[in-house]
């Protein structure tokens, strides 16, 4: 399975659930992901363009399954996930109609593609 690493440095931020959807989440081309819950406003954002103040963790690197997915595909993340929780790595998923993405701790992230290269993965642009 082929994987890749989208550039940039991301952060996942936590909003009041009354939150409107954040602009500056959506600002540029790049990745941003956007989910309400009744308790949350999550985002997942380039860090550059978080705003001071907002309760966010910083210093994430995106991965993301090369390729379209079918929304039936079993064991995908699990096989990612099991990879990364050996090597002692913890992740965060993020799951579109077409593919998962999957961010890890940018302190861990060489580590994280050494697992996944080791395990038969392989890193595409």
């Amino acid at each position: 399975m082929n994987l890749q690493a989208i550039a940039g440095e991301y952060a996942i931020c936590r909003l009041p659930a009354g939150n409107p959807w954040p602009n500056w989440a959506m600002a540029g081309d790049s990745f941003c992901s956007v989910t309400r819950t009744p308790d949350e406003l999550s985002v997942v954002a380039e860090q550059a363009s978080v705003p001071a103040g907002v309760v966010a963790s910083r210093g994430w690197t995106l991965f993301r399954v090369a390729g379209t997915l079918p929304l039936d595909a079993i064991g995908i993340v699990s096989g990612i996930a099991r990879i990364l929780a050996d090597a002692k790595i913890s992740l965060a998923c993020i799951a579109t109609h077409d593919t998962d993405y999957f961010l890890v701790s940018q302190v861990h992230a060489a580590r994280a593609r050494d697992a996944l290269e080791q395990a038969g993965y392989r890193f595409t642009h």
